[in-house]
């Protein structure tokens, strides 16, 4: 089950960042928000296959914003993952916080 807020840390070509990805299958639809820094903005187009989830988020940095899509492997109170950005792609890993 991948429902709840998950603390997550990209590896990007401008550091590490934070962000707190909140996630809930409801109807069949995993509907989401992310936030960092930035704000908070909803995930789209999520899609959940076994325990793997891709969807697409903005991303914004010091650089602007960026459409993104990421791929997050979900293992009990752990993910692991990638997303890929317009300058480039980058790991993520993260854990269940509620």
């Amino acid at each position: 089950m991948i429902d709840g807020k998950w603390e997550l840390t990209s590896m990007t070509p401008l550091g590490k960042k934070t962000s707190t990805l909140e996630v809930k299958v409801v109807d069949g639809k995993v509907v989401g928000t992310r936030t960092d820094g930035y704000g908070t903005k909803d995930i789209e187009d999520a899609v959940l296959n076994g325990n793997e989830l891709t969807y697409g988020f903005v991303s914004t940095s010091t650089m602007g914003e960026n459409n993104a899509n990421a791929t997050l492997t979900f293992d009990g109170d752990k993910v692991t993952g990638k997303a890929k950005v317009k300058f480039g792609t980058f790991n993520i890993e993260g854990y269940r916080v509620t």
